[in-house]
């Protein structure tokens, strides 16, 4: 009994010494709550962080929260940013939410569901500092209903 209590300490703590010793990738993650009303082509989610002044390659993704109710199988956004030279360019993103037959990608359950999608796995920002990255939706129609919030993360590249 001593020797099962002794192993199930030193699991304990491996386990949290482990959680304790990992790099943290994550540079910047954050939500944007979107109207319960709908989504404006006009309401444009703005993300302002900071970046060290060491330039790094930084992997960029871009997570949908939704409800069961959205009516489509995918979601179209112009997602904006400044380049590793500062030059601001935009780019057309369709997140695919949903198979064809209406089964929802990602994870979630009841009626809320999240999908991240990749943006670039290799992004160099410019120069340390202040950023941000301006996402719009892109629909044909306005506003789109059933997407909840809209969210970006910025994680340092696996080396």
């Amino acid at each position: 009994m001593m020797i099962r209590r002794l192993c199930g300490y030193v699991l304990v703590l491996g386990v949290l010494l482990s959680s304790a010793c990992s790099s943290r990738r994550e540079v910047y993650d954050h939500f944007a709550a979107l109207p319960s009303d709908g989504w404006n082509v006009a309401d444009v989610q703005v993300f302002d962080f900071s970046l060290p002044a060491i330039p790094d390659t930084y992997e960029l993704a871009l997570t949908v929260r939704h409800g069961s109710r959205y009516d489509n199988r995918n979601l179209w956004m112009f997602v904006s940013f400044a380049d590793s030279v500062g030059v601001w360019r935009t780019d057309t993103v369709n997140c695919i939410l949903a198979d064809r037959f209406g089964k929802w990608y990602g994870s979630g359950w009841g009626v809320h569901y999240q999908f991240r999608q990749i943006l670039s796995d290799d992004f160099r920002f410019r120069m340390g500092g202040g950023q941000q990255i301006r996402v719009q939706q892109a629909m044909r129609y306005n506003p789109v209903m059933d997407i909840t919030d809209i969210g970006i993360s910025v994680l340092k590249k696996k080396e």
